[in-house]
């Protein structure tokens, strides 16, 4: 499952937001930064080597489920048979 990293991933940016001293981001509001200015310049940086471990991470994940469960063109067979059993004509049992 591709969104299966996805809580791992928001509970690791929640714990990583949470360590962010708030002095420098009231420090940078005092100095007239707009939010996005803040974020950019004081909160980004912070947790960059945050954002490479967890966007690396979520990419291996990604192709090990992809390996794992065959790949895009199979699951889509696997949709499309189940398409043509649930809207068959016929029954099947």
């Amino acid at each position: 499952m591709v969104w299966g990293a996805l809580p791992f991933v928001a509970i690791t940016l929640y714990a990583g937001l949470t360590q962010v001293p708030r002095e420098l981001e009231e420090a940078a509001t005092v100095d007239g930064a707009s939010p996005a200015q803040v974020f950019r310049a004081v909160t980004y940086p912070i947790l960059r080597p945050l954002y490479i471990i967890v966007t690396t991470l979520s990419v291996i994940w990604d192709f090990q489920c992809s390996t794992r469960c065959g790949g895009p063109v199979q699951q889509a067979g696997a949709v499309v048979l189940h398409a043509r059993i649930f809207r068959s004509p016929r029954s099947f049992g």
